[in-house]
């Protein structure tokens, strides 16, 4: 800016020193002195002089074309740098380190080349796992429906019994309550060993004292022991604390 100004200066005085040193000449302008004149004349030619001397040194005799780039201070402020490349002391500096910063984020642009393909992986795993959970669920579902379909077979029994079942009393009489007592049971993670519900293996004859005993230590541990062992009584409200028992246990 200040160049510029004292370039526009020095134009004004050159022109001025022109016209008034003309006129002079000329005859036009009579009052002026002759001793003026000669050095008006004098600091014309001088001007004129180095002038042409100013123009002549800025000009490439050799013929080559010049290279003429962008101005690296207009590429900084047009790329939105120009701001922080003002408290930078040299914007070649600046730029390098732009430039450092972008190969930095290149690399770890190829790092995560391959995270696309990885959460596709992952989300198709967990497409999976959701189809295996949502398998599970209707499983469980399943199953819980099972349950509650024998709890309603074994109120049946009960209630052709008149309400109650004393399942020590002829027990050979009540081998369907009993199997389905060993279903009920096994639902309801009380049975350990399948097996030893059974005489000598055989599924044909039921241990019906084994799975009294279950029973009867079921309702031990909920403070509702059997009267004797030839009094174990099973109501339509045991059913209920099987289910409560069996939703406990499921989580439902």
């Amino acid at each position: 800016m200040q160049q510029q100004a004292l370039f526009w200066i020095f134009v004004s005085i050159f022109t001025v020193t022109a016209i008034i040193t003309l006129l002079g000449i000329t005859g036009v302008l009579k009052n002026i002195k002759e001793n003026y004149l000669n050095a008006l004349f004098t600091a014309l030619i001088l001007e004129v002089i180095a002038a042409v001397i100013f123009v002549f040194r800025g000009m490439d005799y050799s013929g080559a074309a010049q290279a003429q780039g962008p101005c690296l201070e207009e590429v900084l402020e047009r790329s939105g740098l120009g701001i922080d490349a003002s408290g930078a002391t040299d914007a070649t500096d600046f730029l390098v380190r732009q430039l450092e910063e972008l190969t930095l984020l290149r690399d770890r642009h190829k790092d995560l080349a391959g995270l696309p393909g990885e959460i596709a992986r992952r989300d198709s795993a967990l497409e999976a796992a959701a189809a295996q959970v949502a398998a599970l669920e209707e499983e469980l579902n399943q199953l819980g429906r099972q349950f509650y379909t024998k709890i309603t077979r074994l109120r049946n029994y009960i209630s052709d019994y008149g309400g109650f079942i004393n399942l020590a009393w002829r027990p050979e009489e009540k081998a369907a309550v009993y199997r389905l007592l060993i279903e009920v049971f096994g639902d309801m993670g009380l049975i350990e060993n399948e097996g030893s519900l059974y005489k000598n293996g055989d599924e044909s004859e039921i241990d019906t004292e084994a799975i009294c005993r279950i029973y009867m230590d079921y309702k031990k541990e909920l403070q509702q022991p059997a009267e004797s062992k030839t009094k174990v009584y099973l109501g339509e409200y045991d059913t209920i604390l099987f289910i409560r028992t069996y939703l406990n246990q499921t989580g439902g």
